[in-house]
């Protein structure tokens, strides 16, 4: 079985090489602005997963693409109510200020339009989802430094509950009912705006915004849909046994034993 979903993007982070990241949705569209920041992002393959390692937490080293008027991912993700963020990711470090795993986001002073975010310099991380320039919650996850994790994030402002609008999964575990605090509203809709950025790895290129992390990224996709735990299941299982291009797949993959040990609970967050 392959991965689920139909991806509005889904980049692989597997081109041996910090070059363009081209997207494998469809959709071409592919992260051009590259900012290695002076050497501290380079490809690299770690226990046979390929990935883009950014070597520190402090930094502008990113992959960026800026949204231009009507193109592929305004076009899906401007004015939709249910969005399925999928990543894959080792985290050895971040930056108190908030650093920015993957998503969209202004250029600043801007907390996310639709973005995964984690603060605190040592582990266990606190991580964040920026929703509309609002911090909705912070998930304080149990994770050493090293542990290869895939995250869903799985939002549907149609829900009456408001607790079920965002859910977080870590290797396939429901992470449980976040906090209220600042949740979006009932059948709010997400909005794309001209000119922010699609962003990997940091918020800006400018070292007075820096809000890098320490780790690798090994994939990242973003779906107008929200999952339900099936489909959250069925990619966990393939992304946790191999992330790489060409590989993702369950017809000759099989997810190890014990893959869904959840690791985390959510807490109150804030915003940087």
């Amino acid at each position: 079985m392959p991965l689920t979903g139909t991806p509005v993007v889904r980049y692989y982070f597997d081109e041996g090489s910090v070059t363009t990241v081209v997207d494998r949705s469809g959709n071409g569209y592919d992260l051009t602005d590259i900012n290695t920041g002076s050497g501290n992002l380079t490809a690299t393959t770690t226990a046979g997963q390929r990935a883009f390692d950014s070597s520190a937490a402090t930094g502008v080293q990113r992959t960026r693409r800026q949204i231009a008027a009507s193109d592929a991912l305004q076009t899906a993700l401007d004015g939709v109510q249910k969005v399925t963020m999928e990543v894959v990711i080792t985290l050895d470090g971040t930056t108190s200020n908030g650093s920015r795993i993957f998503g969209i986001n202004g250029r600043a002073g801007q907390n996310g339009t639709l973005m995964l975010r984690c603060s605190d310099t040592v582990a266990p991380f606190d991580f964040m989802f920026g929703w509309e320039d609002t911090v909705v919650n912070t998930l304080q996850i149990a994770l050493a430094a090293g542990t290869r994790t895939v995250i869903h994030v799985v939002i549907d402002t149609t829900q009456a509950v408001n607790v079920n609008r965002v859910r977080v999964y870590f290797d396939g575990v429901d992470q449980g009912d976040p906090s209220t605090t600042g949740i979006m509203a009932q059948n709010d809709t997400l909005t794309v705006p001209t000119a922010y950025d699609l962003i990997a790895f940091n918020r800006e290129s400018s070292g007075a915004f820096e809000r890098s992390w320490d780790g690798r990224l090994h994939y990242a996709a973003l779906y107008a849909a929200a999952f339900t735990q099936a489909d959250v299941t069925n990619n966990s299982d393939i992304l946790t046994l191999n992330d790489d291009l060409g590989r993702t797949t369950r017809n000759t993959l099989a997810a190890p034993l014990g893959s869904h040990l959840g690791r985390g609970l959510w807490t109150h967050g804030g915003s940087g």
